[in-house]
């Protein structure tokens, strides 16, 4: 629940995180006396999101030149996969392109 913590922090949420989950965007919800926890919760706060999403992650390809080429002439220079909850997928994502430019050799 650390990450919830530091979720509700950062967005100043004055109550506990266990509150947080339960009252709202329906991150936990009780039915028939048991609790589920929501895919967005899942994907948002999970240590292993990709265990059950197997998809939620982002791909990086990078190119040398403007255009995607095939085959012979592939030119595919760095092709980086990031997997981890939405929050520090997107962030490490974003940080392995933000000094990248396109005159950048790799």
């Amino acid at each position: 629940m650390k990450c919830v913590e530091e979720y509700c922090a950062r967005i100043s949420y004055g109550r506990d995180s266990l509150t947080h989950m339960r009252s709202n965007k329906n991150f936990i919800t009780e039915k028939d006396g048991r609790e589920y926890v929501s895919g967005a919760a899942i994907l948002l706060f999970g240590i292993a999101p990709q265990r059950w999403f197997p998809r939620a992650r982002v791909r990086v390809v990078c190119f040398d030149g403007t255009q995607e080429l095939t085959r012979a002439q592939m030119n595919v220079v760095k092709d980086e996969m990031f997997e981890a909850r939405i929050i520090d997928m997107t962030r490490d994502a974003l940080a392995f392109v933000k000094p990248k430019s396109v005159n950048t050799p790799f």
